[in-house]
């Protein structure tokens, strides 16, 4: 067995030292050594694991990545790491790989090599591929990782879940509340969202695919400015027949009402459209997840090392929130 040793070594990006063991005839006597080194160590855009020796052919040992294949996913890399927070969280949701990852780190911490044997089976899924899998997760803040001692392995952690509900707008309540153009339809308009919150919630709490569906469906208008735009319009004022001569108002708008975001209510001889629901996004550190940890260490399905660090990981971000 190649002897090891251990070394420095700094992120490119963040000029943070890292130790890292790597096989002796790569450290050559240093205990320093010049790699360039993109590691994910707590901010997205860190997120390639690649090490890069000019002077070395690859070496598997030390978690080298192919470098051509980082050439050819250069533009799919750009695009994951430009995602705001709420892109990012579509991407997981969007994505049938992804959303089966998620749900797995739901049960607690696991290693890369745990999660691609997870999904490698799965017709979508491409070798060589994980990166981009996983970034949307490191990105919305959803997932941290850290480099285990004992293997030199890449472990995740779930340090933050995700609260995705339709609350009733504030905003367009007040509006109907104090216009008297729009009064005559406040009996009705309340109705009709209470209605749809108390459906939407028991969605929510059902936890089965149909939630996974909302929570998708929320995000996607969340994300395309086409609907938000529609929105943008709704909040404003509730929007007349008239405008739907615009095509782009038209097909939000539609979208909308097919999936009651969106309500036409009558008043005599006129309709008007009315917003029924605000979007609610919420993070929140998963306590829940303590008790899988101290199950999974009492049963020896995970080392001390790991559940110290998930724990760490959990109080980290309760701190930043």
């Amino acid at each position: 067995m190649p002897k090891n040793k251990t070394i420095r070594t700094n992120c490119s990006l963040c000029n943070k030292i890292i130790e890292i063991e790597v096989a002796d005839d790569l450290a050559k006597d240093r205990d320093y050594y010049p790699f360039e080194y993109i590691h994910i160590h707590g901010k997205p855009e860190h997120a390639l694991m690649l090490f890069l020796d000019q002077n070395l052919a690859v070496r598997e040992s030390v978690v080298y990545k192919d470098m051509q294949h980082i050439r050819e996913k250069k533009k799919e890399y750009k695009t994951l790491l430009s995602m705001s927070e709420i892109d990012s969280l579509y991407a997981i949701y969007s994505d049938p790989i992804r959303l089966k990852i998620f749900k797995e780190l739901i049960k607690g911490p696991k290693t890369e090599e745990d999660l691609i044997q997870l999904v490698k089976d799965d017709a979508e899924f491409r070798p060589n591929t994980f990166d981009l899998i996983i970034l949307p997760f490191l990105k919305s803040g959803l997932v941290k990782s850290s480099w285990l001692s004992e293997g030199f392995m890449a472990c995740y952690f779930l340090v933050k879940d995700l609260l995705v509900f339709r609350k009733p707008s504030q905003i367009v309540f007040k509006r109907i509340s104090n216009n008297k153009r729009y009064k005559p339809y406040s009996e009705t308009y309340t109705k009709k969202v209470n209605i749809i919150v108390n459906k939407y919630a028991q969605i929510i709490l059902s936890g089965n695919e149909k939630r996974d569906e909302e929570i998708r469906l929320c995000l996607k208008i969340l994300k395309d400015l086409k609907f938000q735009k529609v929105i943008l319009e709704l909040l404003n004022a509730p929007l007349e027949s008239t405008a739907l001569v615009d095509p782009s108002i038209k097909e939000g708008l539609d979208f909308l009402l097919e999936n009651e975001f969106a309500v036409e209510l009558w008043n005599k001889n006129e309709n008007l459209y009315f917003l029924t629901t605000d979007i609610i996004v919420k993070t929140f550190v998963p306590k829940y997840i303590v008790n899988k940890i101290t199950e999974k260490l009492n049963t020896g399905k995970i080392t001390k090392e790991i559940a110290l660090k998930h724990l760490q990981l959990l109080y980290d971000s309760e701190e930043e929130l």
